[in-house]
């Protein structure tokens, strides 16, 4: 017989001692399974990446100094970011306090929010964008651009894989 009359198979091991054992290798070769298997990674190189950044508070000499064409790169990169395809601009805003303690959302005397979107070559990766190799960018993140004649903070608002 292989299980006897106190319940152990052989006469050694407990049949419920076994059952356990057979459902802890079991959970413990799926956990491994499911962490240690490759999963394949989704990526299209040299991609058309259009970045969408706003630019504010800035002057009108500066807005003057940003044109359609221009090339961008980020602060302290060797390669470029990518080319300005469009532009538009109006007034900055920002919230005051006025004298009687109530908040509003006034426009600022002679600044503009600048919005600027870059045609970039980059990685798109199901892990996010990446522009000519260098670091991730993503949605509300902060950059600092210039070009030949400008220097400027942005904020990402929008990426895309097509031109909105």
């Amino acid at each position: 017989m292989i299980i006897d009359s106190r319940g152990r198979i052989a006469g050694k091991v407990s049949v419920i001692d076994a059952a356990l054992a057979l459902i802890v290798i079991g959970l413990a070769v799926g956990f491994a399974v499911r962490q240690f298997q490759i999963k394949p990674t989704v990526q299209e190189n040299n991609a058309t990446i259009y970045v969408t950044v706003n630019i504010e508070p800035i002057r009108d000499f500066s807005i003057e100094a940003i044109n359609e064409g221009d090339i961008f790169y980020e602060q302290y990169a060797t390669q470029s970011m990518g080319k300005v395809i469009k532009l538009s601009s109006q007034p900055a805003k920002e919230l005051i306090k006025i004298p009687d303690g109530t908040i509003h959302y006034v426009e600022m005397e002679e600044k503009y929010k600048l919005t600027v979107t870059l045609e970039c070559k980059g990685i798109i990766r199901d892990t996010g964008y990446y522009i000519n190799g260098n670091a991730q960018i993503s949605e509300g993140g902060d950059l600092t651009l210039q070009s030949n004649k400008a220097l400027c903070y942005a904020k990402v608002t929008d990426i895309s894989e097509q031109l909105q």
